[in-house]
């Protein structure tokens, strides 16, 4: 109930109730005694009416089954590498600088004398620059590449 529509009703009741409070003589005879009963009745009809409702809640009805449970969905990994780790022998791996950073390279006599005796793939040689002269030496990732 809204505070203008009690406003509303109070006003009325009290209206109600005065109106038949006119100057009357001592003695009260039936009329007036129906007259207030009437009064209280309607006042009472006014102050009950806020409170009624036109409509009653919606019930909604519960569902039998339950809900449906989806899986959640399922993505794949991306595939990772694996790290390709060099058989080679560590004694013969030597560190260069070239133009593009530190490599790792082997000699081909170590690797014979490591017990790597066959023919080394001719696509990994590379001769570099030493104190004694140019050197023939193969690069560690082909040599992994191709199976060593």
């Amino acid at each position: 109930m809204t505070i203008r529509s009690a406003l509303t009703a109070a006003a009325t009741s009290v209206a109600l109730a005065f109106s038949g409070a006119t100057p009357a003589a001592a003695d009260p005879d039936n009329r007036d005694i129906i007259a207030f009963l009437a009064g209280i009745a309607a006042l009472s009809i006014i102050a009950n009416s806020g409170n009624a409702h036109p409509f009653p809640a919606p019930a909604y009805p519960r569902p039998v089954y339950p809900r449906p449970v989806y899986p959640l969905p399922v993505y794949p990994r991306p595939v990772q590498p694996r790290p390709i780790y060099s058989q080679l022998p560590g004694q013969c791996a030597i560190k260069v600088q070239t133009k593009y950073g530190w490599e790792k390279v082997y000699t081909p006599q170590c690797l014979w004398r490591a017990g790597y005796t066959r023919q080394l793939p001719q696509q990994c040689a590379k001769n570099i620059r030493s104190g004694n002269g140019w050197s023939q030496v193969y690069a560690d990732y082909c040599l992994r590449q191709n199976g060593y």
